[in-house]
């Protein structure tokens, strides 16, 4: 999260440690995640619209730098009041110095097969991971 700087992406101030635990010190994000928005009510086409098109702009920029998400799920994704989206929880994101790695992580639900597979991914799992999402939004 620290080597990153977007608009659409929740910004790290500081890491503080005691003896049992970690803290870090976000920005307050006025909203919800969309996990519970999802679940309050049906998003409206507009909506999931404007929120996937943000999703693929984050996605373009971490890809960009070379980093892979891996976690793209509604948990992950704060939603604003004035409808604009802050990526969250960068724990399983990774930076990629070859074509592909082989750890095993992710949401089961938004998991690539070649994951599940563990034949190696690389970027792309993150648009496997967003067209799962963009399936959960117009489905339920």
């Amino acid at each position: 999260m620290h080597q990153v700087s977007h608009p659409l992406i929740v910004k790290g101030h500081q890491k503080l440690e005691d003896q049992e635990n970690s803290y870090i010190v976000l920005d307050k994000i006025d909203g919800t995640d969309l996990f519970h928005l999802m679940r309050k009510r049906r998003l409206r086409p507009p909506e999931i619209n404007f929120v996937v098109s943000q999703v693929v702009l984050v996605l373009q920029y971490l890809h960009s730098r070379n980093i892979a998400f891996r976690d793209i799920k509604p948990e992950n994704i704060m939603v604003e009041r004035t409808g604009y989206i802050k990526l969250i929880d960068f724990g399983l994101s990774k930076q990629l110095t070859k074509q592909r790695t082989y750890s095993f992580c992710g949401s089961p639900e938004y998991m690539a097969p070649e994951v599940i597979r563990k034949e190696g991914h690389s970027l792309s799992v993150d648009w496997w991971g967003l067209g799962v999402l963009i399936y959960e939004l117009y489905c339920g």
